[in-house]
């Protein structure tokens, strides 16, 4: 019987645990927050954001190949702060800037004056 209702125990647990794929609530402010914790976590949240609006433009291996290219750039030039504690976030920064800058010029197509050359 303790087999049993142990059984019972971790099958209910399993049930009633949030699903991997459900995004966490955090509740911060990144207008405002300015631990370190929050910075890292606002600066992954902008640089998905950007991921994600850039995978309406690229097909699969295109985003995989573009994700691969700015994370190397951004390795590159943040490692002289690899032992630095903004490093990670600095990198992070670094590939959204990218991001929306190739953003900016997929949007130029429907909008010439907003091209980063200024055409």
């Amino acid at each position: 019987m303790p087999a049993q209702a142990l059984m019972l125990f971790l099958l209910i647990g399993a049930l009633a645990a949030p699903s991997r794929a459900e995004k966490p609530y955090v509740n911060i402010d990144c207008q405002k927050n300015t631990s370190t914790y929050a910075q890292q976590w606002c600066a992954r949240e902008r640089w998905g954001d950007s991921s994600k609006e850039l995978s309406q433009y690229l097909e699969d291996e295109e985003s995989k190949e573009w994700e691969e290219a700015t994370r190397t750039v951004c390795i590159k030039v943040w490692a002289p702060y690899i032992d630095s504690t903004g490093w990670k976030q600095g990198e992070v920064d670094c590939a959204n800037r990218l991001n929306q800058t190739l953003l900016k010029e997929f949007k130029a197509f429907d909008n010439p004056e907003d091209s980063i050359w200024g055409n």
